[in-house]
């Protein structure tokens, strides 16, 4: 499970010039201490998690929801 800093780390690597909206988005979706919301934000409580990861990577429009993916990305593949 990734901790914050590291998703920071990863962040900086893929967008060392994001605005501060792309850093948030990478750890919102942690910033959350209701089990039942942190699952839903993470796609946990969804049978098919790849389709619902890709569905939300297409409508990624801003740099605040392309950091939560970037979060989704790293915290589904470290």
């Amino acid at each position: 499970m990734p901790g914050p800093m590291l998703h920071l780390s990863v962040a900086k690597k893929v967008n060392p010039d994001a605005s501060i909206g792309f850093y948030v988005g990478n750890l919102a979706p942690d910033a959350v201490k209701e089990r039942e919301i942190k699952d839903k934000v993470h796609f946990y409580d969804i049978t098919d998690r790849e389709k619902a990861f890709k569905q939300f990577a297409l409508k990624a429009d801003n740099i605040y929801l392309k950091g939560m993916l970037l979060h989704l990305f790293v915290r589904r593949f470290c």
